[in-house]
């Protein structure tokens, strides 16, 4: 979890220092001070991930209400798990040993730095009792054998100078001194403390380094600038700049005159260089990417380390809401789960069979035109249909309305629960399909359960068969989306075992109909008669995403 944090805090000082250097370019365009800017995108580098540890973590997307209640009818129709029911990929956990070594690490750089911090405040503090007070060009200064130019002290500082300073012409020694001075009224000192202060927290934070650095420059450019209104002669001050390079300051807190040498060029090259025609545009851009790259950094979630799977014993069973006082009133309304121990069963199931073949629109029979579709129906207390809901269409608006008049008459035994009947909403998925040969007798009614094997429909076997093949070969396909129209094909032994599989393109006429699909296959399978197949439609019309086709050989046929 430490390394976890670790990495989000650099992520996020990464984007921040990046909007830094955009809002300062932004600034530099219409000759602003940047260093504030730096100063800002430290403070937040260190506050922002202190936020998101105090405040709450976002919560997740609860799961659809209609994930939440899908109550499957035993045998007519394959349960599936909702969304928010399957493992998600989770990280690794790290090992235990791994927090306690960077813990370790993380203490041991914020010692060293801290040490090296306290050696600096120590060296200045005997040095500065051998340096010779002295009043250079009506300036207080600090006279010293080598150190300097530079300023010391953080809340009265002082500006510190090597005594060959003395033998230069006066021009130089007042730039040096308004330089120094510049500094001084600024408080650059104590700006400069705060992001060594930033580092002593956060050692590890390669980001925040970059950012206190940038820092240091842009006080120094600010410093150049304000020099240059009050002396405006670029090129001696430049000049100054480069021989002053190699006089360096022997601590860390000090503000100095003197640079690297790759500081000095880029101070130079800024104070020299002439603004573009069209710099409101350039800056518009660049202060547009800063509030961007801002907003960004902003939006970081609170890093979640790995969380263990949770084990059936820690799952307690809440207790089952109460019903309200009028079931029926509420319930009946919207498809709303409600528990129950013993799931309704069809009363009459050859009756169902019977009203299901009357039902079919004998327009698409003849066009051996059939689907699937699913229905949510609402079954009160006493076995009787009181609503039903479409949930997945058949393709066809007459197959849909087929579907739900043919529920309405059915009786159920109604839902029980904790000896008591009790109103339930279920899914259920009528098939219309097309018959082969002559009508077969009605199947045996046989007791309904939600445990049921869902590989068992009395009314549909093979569309339930041929959505579990789709789910494992082709899973994209039960997906609506935008694409090309493909037909799968699976051919299977007459037991429903699946012995070969395909796609095949649509016509480039883009006729997709089931005589023109059934065309395809029987050219593909001559010896196959279009009685034997099935034929699925994959998702809504508007974004059909294929049609799928379960060819069922007779137990006498050759395979292919």
């Amino acid at each position: 979890m430490i390394a976890l944090w670790m990495a989000h805090c650099t992520v996020l000082a990464a984007l921040l220092a990046l909007a830094a250097w955009a809002a300062e370019g932004a600034l530099r365009l219409h000759r602003l001070p940047g260093r504030w800017v730096w100063g800002g995108a430290i403070a937040l580098s260190l506050l922002l991930p202190l936020l998101l540890w105090l405040l709450p973590a976002r919560a997740a997307a609860p799961p659809s209400a209609l994930a939440e209640v899908q109550v499957w009818l035993g045998p007519l129709s394959v349960a599936a798990l909702p969304d928010a029911a399957v493992t998600s990929g989770r990280l690794p956990p790290a090992p235990e040993w791994l927090d306690g070594l960077l813990l370790a690490l993380w203490l041991g750089a914020s010692l060293l730095l801290a040490a090296r911090l306290v050696s600096s405040l120590l060296t200045l503090h005997r040095a500065r009792q051998q340096w010779e007070p002295a009043l250079v060009d009506g300036v207080q200064v600090h006279l010293t054998p080598e150190q300097g130019p530079a300023v010391v002290g953080l809340i009265r500082g002082a500006i510190v100078l090597p005594r060959q300073v003395l033998q230069w012409e006066a021009a130089r020694r007042r730039l040096i001194l308004a330089h120094e001075q510049e500094h001084l009224r600024a408080g650059d000192p104590l700006l400069l403390l705060g992001g060594a202060l930033a580092l002593l927290l956060m050692p590890w934070n390669l980001a925040l380094w970059w950012q206190t650095r940038r820092l240091r420059l842009a006080t120094e450019v600010d410093c150049d600038a304000r020099v240059l209104r009050r002396h405006p002669d670029a090129r001696g001050y430049g000049t100054l700049l480069l021989e002053v390079g190699r006089l360096r300051s022997t601590t860390h807190l000090a503000t100095a005159f003197s640079e690297p040498r790759s500081s000095l060029e880029r101070r130079i090259r800024i104070m020299t260089r002439h603004r573009p025609r069209r710099y409101r545009l350039q800056a518009a851009g660049l202060a547009a990417a800063a509030v961007l790259l801002l907003a960004l950094a902003c939006q970081l979630d609170r890093p979640v380390g790995p969380q263990p799977d949770p084990t059936p014993a820690a799952v307690v069973p809440a207790d089952p809401p109460l019903p309200p006082s009028d079931p029926t009133q509420d319930l009946s309304q919207a498809p709303t789960f409600t528990p129950y121990e013993q799931a309704p069963e069809i009363l009459d199931r050859a009756e169902l069979v019977r009203s299901m073949r009357s039902a079919f629109p004998p327009a698409l029979r003849d066009a051996g035109i059939g689907g699937t579709a699913r229905v949510w129906v609402f079954i009160d207390e006493d076995g009787v249909v009181q609503n039903t809901r479409l949930v997945e269409s058949a393709g066809r608006s007459e197959l849909d309305e087929a579907a739900e008049a043919v529920l309405r008459q059915v009786r159920f035994k109604p839902a029980i629960n904790r000896g008591q009947a009790v109103p339930v909403w279920v899914q259920m998925p009528v098939t219309f399909q097309v018959p082969s040969g002559p009508d077969p007798a009605p199947p045996a009614e046989q007791p309904s359960s939600a445990a049921g094997p869902p590989a068992r429909s009395t009314l549909a076997p093979d569309t339930l068969l041929l959505r579990t093949a789709l789910e494992r070969y082709y899973p994209s396909l039960l997906q609506a989306g935008p694409g090309q129209h493909r037909v799968v094909w699976f051919l299977t032994s007459s037991n429903g075992e699946v012995l070969q599989t395909g796609t095949e393109p649509v016509p480039a006429s883009g006729n997709s109909s089931s005589s023109s699909i059934f065309s395809i296959l029987r050219g593909k399978f001559p010896q196959i008669r279009t009685e034997s197949m099935l034929m699925m439609l994959l998702g809504p019309q508007e974004k059909r995403t294929g049609t799928a086709v379960w060819i069922r050989l007779s137990p006498d046929s050759p395979i292919p």
